[in-house]
């Protein structure tokens, strides 16, 4: 967690389990602030065509915003891997009942970037990031349920639980 934005973390979690409640944590499927001191280097990312990694956020607008991230890109096994490893930690931590996973509409378009490998490219990107995700967290939690913005069919096998909440968003309302 950052503890400069949540400095009492660990007392609002234990607050959260006082009250009888189940924690939930919201992620971004495919962003990473720092992939450098990760230890990932620009061959995790997606790139542009000028070779340098890319940045994006949830207005889709490539490297627009100051919250813009990375962006990793699955074709990489040191990505995957990192991303794998970021969610056993965090399960194993917290074991969250809920990941909402977020953002995989978030990604740079095809005319900006895309995956290395083809098999990851339109959508397949965000299934692919999801599934690293909820295959890690079900290793450690079977029964955790992930919650996903979007009623893409791709999107079924990895998901339990549809936000509809959110969808309101993508119609304008």
């Amino acid at each position: 967690p950052d503890l400069q934005r949540f400095p009492h973390f660990a007392d609002d979690l234990k607050y959260i389990r006082d009250k009888g409640l189940a924690l939930g944590f919201w992620l971004s499927v495919g962003w990473v602030n720092d992939p450098f001191s990760a230890g990932l280097k620009p061959e995790d990312l997606l790139l542009g065509k000028d070779g340098r990694p890319r940045k994006a956020a949830w207005n889709m607008a490539t490297d627009s915003l100051d919250s813009s991230n990375y962006c990793l890109d699955p074709s990489s096994s040191r990505a995957r891997e990192f991303l794998r490893q970021r969610t056993l930690r965090m399960m194993r931590a917290y074991a969250p009942q809920v990941l909402k996973l977020d953002f995989a509409y978030g990604m740079p378009g095809p005319d900006v970037s895309a995956p290395r490998n083809p098999a990851y490219r339109g959508e397949r990107l965000g299934f692919e990031l999801m599934k690293i995700i909820a295959d890690a967290a079900r290793e450690v939690k079977p029964d955790v349920t992930i919650q996903y913005y979007g009623i893409h069919p791709l999107m079924r096998p990895v998901t339990d639980l549809v936000a509809l909440d959110d969808l309101g968003d993508g119609g304008g309302y």
